[in-house]
């Protein structure tokens, strides 16, 4: 029960060891344009020591060992007659090594997570939310652990939560590490998207080298792109590529409907010979830079 005890207690102070860590939470829900946290963590650092601790040794001690080899025959034929010739048993004696445990004392060099110096991090949030409307409700974790500070985030769907600036400034004074981090943040409504590319390319008619087709309501080729590429079809094997274009408001025919956009471009501009088997792949994607989108895993943009 005392070893049950002592072990726990070193896994306790065991977990303590290295840097301390903050997290601190908040809902953005358009109401405030600036939120300030702040956290404060202790950054350690390593430092060994060496210490004597008790432990087993063990040395090797050779001794005499005897044991008793049995008698031994065998068969010996010569000229076609044979008979058995037999050794007789003897006592065979060797030294062999023994392995014998003793308590010492031996020196280790052992590894300590020490205080290095005390941070204090602030952080502020500078969020645009001049399109935020009242389905605005993001949610922002930051987690500082020793001096290192990350951003999360878990949004709603409804907007594309933008990272538009990051700055960070520090400085020590004596045992403290002061951390000033600015987020400027940007909401983008991401209901046009939705809008626009949630049901897919629609109604895809192909005739006489035009094509036509619809995206969802307020599909425009300003705010998305929309990328043509047209394959010589293979029934077996692989397509081949003959074209790929990016369609522009001067290249196609764009009606707007109540639920639908349509758009109708003609192939025979593109300079080619269209064949009687072909593939056409259309990919639409709405114009954001995804290095700066935090959520972007949870709203598709194509």
């Amino acid at each position: 029960m005392k070893f049950f005890v002592s072990l726990l207690l070193i896994l306790i102070s065991s977990s303590s060891f290295g840097d301390t860590s903050k997290v601190r939470e908040i809902l953005v829900d358009g109401s405030r344009d600036q939120i300030d946290l702040k956290l404060s963590t202790e950054k350690t650092k390593t430092e060994y020591r060496s210490e004597q601790v008790r432990t087993t040794c063990y040395r090797t001690e050779y001794r005499r060992r005897c044991y008793n080899q049995p008698r031994q025959c065998r068969q010996v034929c010569r000229d076609g007659r044979c008979r058995q010739v037999c050794r007789p048993g003897r006592q065979v004696c060797r030294q062999e090594p023994y392995r014998f445990p003793y308590s010492c004392i031996r020196t280790v060099r052992r590894a300590y997570e020490v205080l290095d110096y005390y941070v204090d991090t602030n952080v502020k949030f500078v969020i645009n939310t001049q399109d935020a409307l009242g389905d605005t409700s993001e949610k922002f974790k930051v987690k500082v652990k020793g001096d290192d500070a990350k951003l999360s985030v878990k949004g709603s769907g409804n907007y594309f939560i933008v990272l538009d600036k990051k700055s960070e400034k520090e400085e020590f004074d004596r045992d403290v590490k002061y951390i000033d981090i600015v987020y400027k943040i940007n909401l983008i409504p991401a209901g046009k998207v939705k809008s626009a590319l949630g049901n897919g390319i629609k109604n895809v008619k192909l005739k006489k080298g035009i094509l036509k087709f619809s995206l969802g309501a307020g599909f425009n080729l300003t705010d998305f792109t929309q990328k043509l590429r047209v394959y010589r079809y293979k029934r077996f094997g692989k397509d081949k590529l003959i074209k790929t274009k990016m369609l522009t408001n001067e290249d196609v025919l764009i009606e707007l409907d109540e639920s639908k956009t349509i758009l109708t471009y003609d192939l025979n501009d593109l300079n080619i010979k269209i064949p009687s088997k072909v593939k056409i792949r259309l990919n639409s994607e709405f114009i954001i830079d995804n290095e700066k989108v935090l959520n972007k895993d949870q709203i598709e943009t194509e």
